[in-house]
């Protein structure tokens, strides 16, 4: 949801002034960036303000996720590439790969035949690398908020973080809404629902949609 470039426009305005939950929207051009309601995220903003925590991007640039979707993942810098996959611990990328194409088929609705989706596994594979690079780059705990296919033990970020940092140790919550239950969080049994299998913690909410953590 952020990119460098937001991260510095974002601290140049929070050194500034104080900034209310509307200005900040705007410095950040969320919604003009095709990102959710902003009024959902502005309170984690406000939250770093008054634990004075950083607040790091974990996006690449829209121009270097074009080119990926466009020529894969070559397109990355070699310096950069080396780093989002460390040569020393390979991940099976072929198996990635099978993964993020059902997760994207079934969450984005994409045939199995589109012309896009090999560009959009590509563009996944690498947006799940960085935010993984950008964790392991913190001076201490970090946490990532991110959509809920960004964030499963199977295949997206905490892969990557494993391969990055394997010293590191993580944790994965996904945010699920309680509709897909009959809205009986206490009778949830994770033997019938797949999710369970693809974060260490499910948290049940009240609502119609699954969420972003």
């Amino acid at each position: 949801m952020m990119s460098t470039r937001e991260e510095k426009r974002h601290d140049v305005s929070r050194r500034q002034k104080e900034l209310d939950d509307r200005e900040r929207g705007l410095v950040l051009e969320w919604e003009k960036r095709g990102w959710p309601v902003w009024e959902a995220y502005a309170p984690l903003f406000l939250l770093a303000d008054h634990q004075t925590l950083h607040v790091r991007h974990a996006n690449l640039t829209v121009e270097l996720i074009e080119n990926i979707r466009r020529f894969g993942l070559f397109a990355i810098p070699l310096r950069l590439r080396r780093q989002m996959f460390p040569p020393k611990n390979p991940l099976n990328l072929e198996q990635l790969i099978k993964a993020i194409e059902i997760s994207l088929m079934e969450s984005h609705n994409i045939e199995k035949q589109s012309p896009y989706l090999t560009g959009l596994v590509f563009a996944q594979i690498a947006r799940n690398a960085y935010m993984a690079l950008q964790l392991s780059r913190s001076d201490g705990p970090a946490v990532l908020i991110a959509g809920i296919e960004h964030v499963r033990t199977d295949c997206a970020a905490p892969v990557h973080l494993k391969s990055i940092a394997p010293e590191l140790n993580t944790v994965s919550i996904g945010f699920v809404a309680s509709e897909n239950y009959g809205n009986e969080p206490n009778g949830y049994n994770p033997d019938n629902h797949r999710e369970s299998d693809h974060f260490d913690y499910i948290w049940i909410m009240i609502g119609d949609r699954d969420s972003d953590i």
